[in-house]
């Protein structure tokens, strides 16, 4: 919604199209005039992941942003493994996939920016959410050194990281 008021054209992601057409529906209400692209795809899903970014070679894509994420807020001995496993494919995998393949397209080009969301959790240990907090520590290391890597090579996009505290999500 940020980006929709400031007037830039949208490619939207996600694993459910209702969602995604309420989305685009709230988007050109803010601005008639943007293009709003729907992708749904489950980026828990490596296929999926690589079938995404190929699907978008033919737009030019000024900003990119990895903040599919999904939660387990419980002991790691009451671990559901099976939501774990989703959870470090989708907070690590994907996002280190979507990263790389972006870095690589679009490193030299002025402008372009990559942006990464971790949490708060990133940079702190939550008893309760250890593994969450673990992935999250990842994409904020990943995320920060793959920013002075680009830095130190010259390139001209740049690389953030958004860290938000509690967030209201589908999982909290």
């Amino acid at each position: 919604l940020e980006f929709a008021a400031r007037g830039k054209n949208l490619i939207i992601v996600a694993r459910r199209l209702d969602k995604l057409e309420g989305l685009k529906s709230a988007i050109q209400n803010i601005n008639p005039d943007l293009d709003v692209i729907i992708r749904t795809s489950d980026l828990s899903v490596r296929d999926q992941v690589y079938t995404l970014y190929n699907s978008l070679k033919e737009y030019q894509i000024e900003t990119w942003i990895n903040n599919a994420g999904i939660g387990e807020s419980s002991s790691v001995t009451d671990q559901n493994l099976d939501k774990v496993e989703t959870m470090l494919h989708l907070n690590i995998e994907s996002l280190t996939i979507l990263s790389t393949l972006f870095a690589r397209d679009y490193y030299h080009i002025e402008g372009t920016q990559l942006i990464n969301v971790s949490s708060a959790l990133g940079y702190a240990i939550y008893v309760g959410s250890i593994t969450y907090s673990a992935s999250k520590y990842f994409v904020s290391a990943f995320t920060e050194g793959l920013a002075k890597e680009l830095e130190q090579k010259g390139a001209k996009m740049k690389v953030k990281i958004l860290a938000p505290a509690m967030t209201e999500t589908e999982f909290a």
